[in-house]
């Protein structure tokens, strides 16, 4: 099972460095805060955390 996980997660961080990893994660925090406090609909969740996924060359989503 850890193998996975490990596997997954280098799949994710594929061509971010440190810095940009950090602000992906940041970003993604700050997003659920707003959704969770209903500030923004599952819609716009859901199109932003695509926006996100782009924009960070994220190509895998271990956490859903």
């Amino acid at each position: 099972m850890a193998d996975i996980f490990v596997y997954k997660m280098k799949r994710l961080v594929i061509g971010m460095n440190n810095d940009s990893l950090v602000r992906y994660n940041l970003q993604l925090s700050y997003l659920a805060k707003l959704k969770e406090r209903t500030l923004i609909t599952e819609e716009e969740y859901k199109k932003i955390l695509e926006v996100l996924k782009r924009d960070y060359k994220v190509v895998s989503d271990v956490f859903s």
